[in-house]
């Protein structure tokens, strides 16, 4: 085995376990985890790959180093990580908040491909409380039993009883591996603020950092259209026709491909998906991707595995995950909890080596 943990004065430092030769495979686990999760399928990937299964800042043994438990940090600093072992256009597998990581860096470009187990992001309002609430039960009764924890975890009902939350077969985890899972969970002083981050994080259509809409500013060589009335304070667009009947909105910038439609109104923060019509009635929500339209990641192959036991992002989510990535790859991981590599080491690691 080969551990490698850098000292706590690299801004960027990370604990990781690496091992094996080949084109690299990054392994990124969920909120109150660490690499550790990843054991049931290392060694089956390390046969062909460099695998590097990192512990997320405040998780595991890397330091807690203040940076905002949302997925656009700790992506930034996965990313700065691996370009600080020198390591280029890794395939990544996610796990849960991992899962988002590795989708995010793939609509960034830095992933060569992606294996998402149950990633979060594609839960609604009430989804999110639900894993929000999951994990802060799972970690308070962890510190609160702490004392009989290995005696509870060397008992099959225990397991059961402590684990069923994240696993399908909990009964054949290994009690030291539960035990040291539960007192990982309970001392990780990033879990507050990743747990808060919960629920914000969406695949969007845009490019980060870029505003869906430029600021209205007068454009020379545009003529009026017949029957149409500017607004003031609302700038014509180049290769944008105004429609008769239907009134611009101040503040927002029509899109080239997108026609209007009578009656409905742009709604400022969310941008119009060309060949996608609005709908009467109906206000899009700021920063969610319609349900038809261009995938928000491009050029990268997306799995996304979903175990159908899971029961902190229930299987149902994996619908709307269909829906938002029409062009992955869609497995359902049957028999399998919020963390299938336990549960079913041999489909998940071939997951991992066909994306690869």
């Amino acid at each position: 085995m080969n551990h490698h943990r850098r000292g706590s004065g690299s801004p960027i430092a990370l604990n990781h376990h690496r091992r094996g030769s080949g084109s690299p495979i990054v392994l990124i686990h969920g909120i109150g985890s660490r690499w550790q999760v990843w054991n049931p399928v290392i060694d089956r990937l390390a046969e062909q790959h460099d695998v590097i299964a990192l512990d997320l800042p405040g998780f595991g043994s890397s330091a807690d180093d203040g940076v905002p438990g949302s997925v656009p940090h700790l992506a930034d600093r996965v990313a700065a990580f691996l370009s600080e072992l020198g390591v280029r256009h890794p395939a990544i597998g996610g796990s849960s908040l991992g899962g988002g990581i590795a989708l995010e860096l793939a609509r960034r470009g830095i992933a060569r491909s992606v294996v998402a187990f149950s990633p979060i992001g594609f839960f609604g309002a009430a989804g999110a409380a639900w894993c929000r609430t999951v994990l802060h039960l799972a970690r308070a009764g962890g510190a609160t039993l702490r004392p009989a924890l290995p005696g509870l975890f060397a008992t099959r009902a225990g397991r059961i009883a402590l684990c069923g939350i994240f696993y399908g077969h909990p009964a054949s985890l290994d009690p030291a591996d539960c035990l040291a899972d539960a007192t990982a969970l309970a001392a990780a002083p990033g879990f507050a603020a990743a747990r808060r981050e919960l629920g914000e994080w969406r695949l969007t259509s845009t490019i980060p950092g870029a505003s869906p809409f430029s600021a209205a500013s007068p454009t020379s060589g545009l003529s009026p259209t017949p029957g149409v009335s500017p607004t003031p304070g609302v700038s014509p667009t180049p290769g944008v026709t105004p429609t008769p009947g239907v009134s611009p909105t101040p503040g927002v910038s029509p899109t080239p491909g997108v026609t209007p439609t009578p009656g409905v109104s742009p709604t400022p923060g969310v941008t119009p998906t060309p060949g996608v019509s609005p709908t009467p009635g109906v206000t899009p929500t700021p920063g969610l991707l319609p349900i038809h339209g261009a995938s928000p990641i491009a050029g990268v192959p997306v799995t996304v595995a979903w175990g159908d036991r899971d029961l902190v992002l229930p299987y149902r989510q994996a619908k709307r995950a269909r829906r938002i990535l029409p062009d992955a790859r869609h497995v359902r991981l049957a028999g399998c909890g919020h963390l299938p590599f336990a549960d079913d080491p041999v489909t998940c690691a071939r997951l991992l080596l066909e994306a690869a």
